[in-house]
């Protein structure tokens, strides 16, 4: 019985780190560089997120997202480098992500940008073992088969921009495509996503955005609506929107500036399937901190 009960037990931990295998924010339509080492912000010289998100708040064992990300774009090179960090924590279960990326833009005429990025990353995974409950006789090789991992894989990415339109494209874990070991932990994952903003002189522009994601056998889209609202000193004061994404999730986003440099945002969801009933839904805070503003950038800018 026990051992039934153990090999029970290491399947969740396989099917949990493979479900949070793609690790991502809610709010990634106003962060696209946390999917895609092509999305390039050139209004500003440095940028840094910092975002918490508790997923499924109430759920014994629910996954909880760290991230952080740094980018600076070197204006004269149309170049930006990156760093980016996923912490994410289920149940006994630790995955961290780190990435360094590369972009580049090429204007392709007055109106479109083409970026191209890659970066390489790190994964590793680690369990909290002192967590684990095998019963009053542990089976030390239930610990032999938890042993702390590294790996490394590669992303790739594009993106086709205007001032109001951003068209793009990523690839992520692209080493697990030759590998089923890798697959298993880490399996390879599609972006495509297009986006688009109004411009005008009122205070009020809107944007909508769709989404296609694939990771291994499991597709969703995404699809989100957003109001931005300015004022003359600030082009994004605040901004609110909804979104929907398949397997019967829903949320909404609020975000608000607070100054010249520094950009709050709240999101929410719920999953109306049966998790709805034990958990008070999803969470997430992300905080961007926005230096050195680019006046004349030679660049086009969503």
């Amino acid at each position: 019985m026990k051992r039934i009960l153990y090999i029970i037990l290491l399947n969740i931990v396989t099917v949990g780190a493979l479900a949070q295998s793609n690790i991502r924010l809610n709010n990634y339509w106003e962060n696209l560089y946390s999917i895609n080492p092509a999305a390039i912000d050139n209004q500003y010289r440095v940028l840094v997120s910092l975002g918490d998100r508790k997923q499924w708040i109430g759920f014994p064992g629910a996954p909880n997202t760290i991230y952080a990300s740094a980018t600076t774009y070197v204006e004269q090179f149309n170049t930006q480098l990156g760093v980016r960090l996923f912490r994410d924590n289920i149940g006994y279960t630790s995955t961290t992500h780190a990435a360094l990326s590369y972009a580049y833009a090429v204007k392709l005429d007055d109106i479109w940008t083409l970026n191209m990025g890659l970066a390489g990353n790190l994964h590793s995974l680690s369990y909290d073992v002192d967590k684990i409950n095998t019963g009053s006789i542990p089976d030390t090789k239930v610990y032999q088969i938890l042993q702390n991992t590294n790996d490394y894989s590669a992303e790739v990415g594009a993106e086709l921009v205007s001032t109001q339109w951003r068209f793009g494209a990523s690839g992520q874990n692209l080493f697990s495509i030759f590998s089923k070991e890798k697959a298993k932990q880490y399996p390879y994952t599609t972006f495509l996503y297009g986006k688009y903003r109004t411009r005008n002189g009122t205070l009020l522009d809107t944007g909508a955005g769709i989404s296609g994601i694939q990771t291994g056998n499991l597709y969703q889209v995404e699809v989100n609506a957003t109001g931005f609202l300015k004022n003359y000193d600030q082009e994004d004061l605040m901004h609110f929107g909804i979104f929907y994404r398949t397997m019967r999730e829903m949320g909404a986003i609020f975000g608000i500036n607070l100054g010249s440099s520094l950009y709050l945002s709240y999101s929410c969801d719920f999953n109306i399937s049966g998790i709805a009933r034990s958990s008070a839904g999803t969470h997430e805070l992300i905080l961007v901190l926005k230096l050195n503003k680019i006046i004349n950038c030679r660049c086009n800018q969503y």
